[in-house]
């Protein structure tokens, strides 16, 4: 038989549709979809300590692909039922049943009822089975309920079948031996033996000739079994259309009883770890259910403690490993029934103190890239343990899936790690449940310091930004300054780790090329050295000084001090803020450089020197000094371009010197020539001639601006006056005087 009453399977078929090109709806001959029908009606006489139990049922059930979407039965009373695509509706004494099962759809209708006469409504005969299609369509097939080849009924068999052993809820000790009482039942043709395990789907079936009273013995295992015992008149063949059909008519008798094996202790196992401190689990088969037990710890042959006295014969047993028992290999749990000498030990196991993950601390910093000490206590030191990296709750890898139980484990982070604050150690015993996780701690990039880079320098006195990467970012750092291999001096001792901190290098260092700057996360070891930079004097121009006075055409001697010896330097000459010229774009830094003024250089008192490293930031200024002309030079001579007037100058005592003018251009603009002589009375001197501004000339305001070349440009309101001016560069006494008239 294909489908049973008692056997419902669970699954899915696919199914093949046919398509021609007048698009009707065909589908394949209907064995192609189905494959296999039953029909059976019985007493069932139920349990035998339940009185007036007999109740009369009919069954039909069909197996189909996923093409059928509906089961209509014709019976041969005339009437019509169905079994819709429903997994299960009930009316009354009637339930409808589908479900898949292995690949195959189950459609079941089974209806029980009181009153035998309910059977009427089926009846022998032929059944009419129409399915229907997903998509449309329907095809039919017919079932002979009757003995095969004749148009004679199946004769129904009516004994009550009587199980004599084991008996109703009563037990036996495996292997089982069923016996019953003979059939006489002259309709039965066999007999039927139905065994399902209570709670497991565990299910056996077996298939008796009619004059057999026993079987053989069944190796059942420990528990409840509900035992259906049926004497049968069944038949199996195909239909016309080649579909398996199993039709048939039975009585049955229903039962239940307890195997009871021996009792097994079956946890803990051999070699297992059972922790102090944490509730473990002792586990047994067998034995009277109905009875209670009692669980004894041993070590080697000694009892050292009742677990329980008495306690329930189910299974299982729940016990807290006392903190005060003595570590040992070599403990037993012995399980006994209350109702017999029913018994058995555990094989040896250990009790062991729970792991404690101790590294990494909360709060710790691993770096990637770095090798770090795993470490706990506890545990079986014969045993093994595997370790994995969380992640949050979730495993991120394992780092050894089994290595010795000696309490340390060397790990290199790996550089791939995501940074995070919330990673964890996990340690687990491969010999039971004992494992412990770690307090959390993260996993940084490793601090890495770029400023000072290898062979800067830095200058004493001057303040400069120490930079670096990596590390936690809410943690603090220290910064220290090494000389060599040695500790100079705490820069910081606690600062965030931002990335930056900015130092003044103090001038009391000694000058040295092999310092180095340390920068230590205060959370863990992670830490990094700069590359050697150097320490050196600031550099301090000491010539040209302020208020010298260089001649055209001779040396000026710049010397300074300070800066590296094996860098170079720079010298450029300033007027003002302004770069006049590059002097020298690359010299050693010796501390002296010559440098002829050239002649005709323009005159100023405002020129400066300044010396800076090619290797740093280190660089000085010389005080504000002269450049002026030689004295006895000839007179410039120059027309005014806007009067048309010459322009006259008389020596006197054999001095002279260059006067250039200038118009003054724009909108109500004057100019103003030199009429005059020059003369050398010192008392007579009124201005320098390098500043621009306004004086008063015997009362009348005059304005006048000196250029970059010299141009001498002047204004008034009215009048006339004489001005007179220091000519710059010149011996105490020397002075220029003219006449600033309106043009």
């Amino acid at each position: 038989m294909v489908v049973k009453r008692t056997n419902r399977r669970i699954g899915i078929v696919l199914f093949v549709l046919c398509l021609v090109a007048n698009s009707q709806l065909y589908v394949e001959p209907v064995d192609a979809h189905v494959s296999g029908i039953a029909i059976d009606t019985g007493w069932d006489y139920g349990e035998p300590d339940v009185a007036d139990d007999l109740t009369y049922e009919f069954y039909f059930g069909i197996e189909t692909d996923a093409n059928v979407n509906l089961v209509e039965v014709n019976r041969p009373a005339g009437y019509i039922f169905s079994i819709p695509n429903d997994v299960n509706t009930q009316s009354g004494s009637i339930q409808t049943w589908h479900y898949v099962e292995e690949g195959i759809h189950c459609w079941e209708y089974e209806a029980e009822f009181d009153d035998i006469a309910e059977l009427d409504n089926y009846g022998d005969g032929n059944y009419i089975v129409t399915v229907h299609y997903e998509g449309g369509g329907t095809d039919q097939t017919t079932v002979w309920f009757g003995i095969p080849g004749t148009t004679n009924p199946i004769p129904q068999p009516t004994q009550e079948p009587i199980l004599t052993s084991p008996l109703h809820n009563g037990s036996a000790k495996p292997p089982v031996t069923f016996e019953w009482e003979d059939c006489y039942d002259v309709n039965a043709t066999s007999i039927w033996l139905n065994l399902e395990k209570e709670g497991t789907g565990e299910e056996i079936d077996i298939n008796f000739p009619v004059d057999a009273n026993s079987s053989e013995p069944c190796a059942l295992s420990d528990g409840i079994w509900e035992t259906e015992l049926s004497f049968d008149n069944w038949y199996d063949f195909n239909n016309a259309d080649g579909i398996p059909v199993g039709i048939g008519k039975w009585s049955e008798s229903d039962y239940t009883f307890t195997v009871i094996g021996p009792i097994v202790v079956t946890r803990p196992r051999a070699g297992e770890e059972f922790v102090r401190g944490k509730t473990c689990k002792i586990r047994w088969t067998g034995g009277d259910r109905a009875a209670n037990v009692r669980i004894w710890l041993y070590k080697g042959s000694s009892k050292v403690a009742t677990i329980k006295s008495s306690t329930a014969n189910d299974g299982v047993c729940s016990w807290k490993v006392p903190t005060s028992l003595a570590v040992g290999h070599n403990y037993r749990i012995r399980v006994k029934s209350l109702a017999g000498a029913n018994a058995d030990y555990s094989d040896y196991f250990s009790i062991v103190k729970p792991i404690v993950v101790t590294r990494p601390r909360a709060g710790q910093i691993w770096v990637k890239g770095k090798t770090n000490g795993i470490r706990w206590t506890g545990g079986a030191p014969s045993s093994n343990v595997r370790i994995w990296l969380y992640k949050g709750s979730s495993v991120v890898k394992t780092i050894k899936s089994a290595t010795a139980n000696d309490g340390v484990c060397y790990w290199t982070v790996p550089t791939g790690l995501a940074v995070g604050h919330n990673y964890r150690i996990k340690v687990k015993s491969l010999a039971g449940a004992n494992a412990d996780y770690s307090d959390y701690f993260s996993i940084v990039k490793p601090i890495v310091v770029t400023r000072p880079r290898a062979g800067q320098i830095w200058v004493k006195g001057k303040t400069n930004g120490i930079r670096w990467t990596g590390g936690a970012p809410s943690s603090n750092v220290r910064i220290w300054l090494y000389k060599g291999s040695s500790v100079v001096k705490t820069i910081k001792s606690a600062t965030a780790n931002d990335g930056v901190c900015y130092w003044t290098v103090p001038t009391g260092l000694a000058v040295g090329n092999n310092y180095r700057i340390k920068v230590k996360s205060l959370a863990g070891a992670n830490v990094d050295y700069s590359d050697y930079f150097s320490i050196v004097e600031p550099i301090v121009v000491t010539r040209p000084r302020a208020g010298d006075q260089l001649c055209q055409g001779k040396i000026c001697r710049i010397r300074w001090r300070g800066g590296r010896p094996d860098e170079n330097v720079k010298i450029r000459l300033y007027k003002g803020s302004r770069l006049v010229r590059t002097l020298k774009s690359e010299t050693a830094n010796d501390g002296a450089y010559n440098w002829r003024i050239p002649k005709g250089f323009p005159y100023s008192n405002k020129y400066k020197i300044r010396v800076n490293s090619l290797a740093c930031a280190n660089s000085d200024y010389s005080g504000l000094f002269m450049i002026f002309g030689p004295v006895g030079t000839s007179v410039g001579i120059r027309t005014d371009i806007y009067s048309c007037r010459k322009i006259t100058a008389v020596l006197r005592a054999n001095r002279s010197a260059t006067v250039t003018f200038r118009a003054d251009i724009g909108t109500g603009c004057v100019t103003f020539i030199a009429n005059g002589t020059y003369t050398f009375d010192c008392a007579t001197r009124e201005l320098d001639i390098e500043a621009s501004g306004e004086k008063t000339i015997e009362g009348v305001p005059v304005k006048y601006t000196i250029d970059a070349t010299g141009t001498i440009t002047g204004k008034k309101a009215s009048g006339s006056a004489t001005i007179t001016f220091k000519v710059a560069g010149q011996t105490s006494g020397d002075t220029v005087s003219w006449s600033l008239t309106r043009q």
